[in-house]
């Protein structure tokens, strides 16, 4: 989410969580958008009716907020040595906005099910939206890039 500017309020009661991971998937300090992942469209019409949203897309950032309290479970059980999670209040929703679950992914851009986690202790569903993209691989990773392109080049040369 961008810079509070003047017209953008807080959403009483609702909160964003995001979570960084240090590595993930050969890359370095990665970020997660946490969303729910079983929230119903009626739940999303319910909690985004009193700002008179009526694109079903934009209904849907309600999916990527929760309480305090369900923020601070996910916090509690997401957080370790290796993940660090911020919680801060969501701004109202408008109507060009949308969850980030509804992001079309693929290849670099995808989603994470934590709630398909071994043990996943939530009462409620969630994911993560993550962008590899906009990280770096870690170095064990260029390292190992970088040894590959050296090996496949010298294979070229040899032929």
């Amino acid at each position: 989410m961008n810079a509070t500017t003047a017209s953008e309020k807080v959403w009483e009661g609702r909160y964003l969580v995001s979570a960084t991971a240090k590595e993930f998937s050969q890359y370095k300090d990665v970020s997660f958008s946490i969303f729910r992942d079983d929230m119903p469209l009626e739940e999303c019409e319910a909690l985004t009716k009193p700002f008179d949203i009526t694109d079903p897309q934009a209904m849907s950032y309600a999916d990527q907020t929760f309480t305090l309290e369900q923020a601070e479970q996910i916090k509690a059980w997401l957080e370790d040595p290796d993940v660090s999670v911020n919680i801060k209040p969501a701004m109202t929703p408008k109507q060009n906005c949308m969850s980030v679950s509804a992001i079309p992914v693929g290849g670099l851009q995808n989603f994470i099910s934590f709630h398909r986690f071994p043990n996943y202790p939530l009462s409620f569903k969630i994911a993560g939206y993550y962008d590899l993209r906009q990280h770096d691989l870690t170095d064990k990773w260029k390292f190992m890039n970088a040894r590959k392109a050296f090996l496949a080049m010298h294979e070229d040369q040899n032929q």
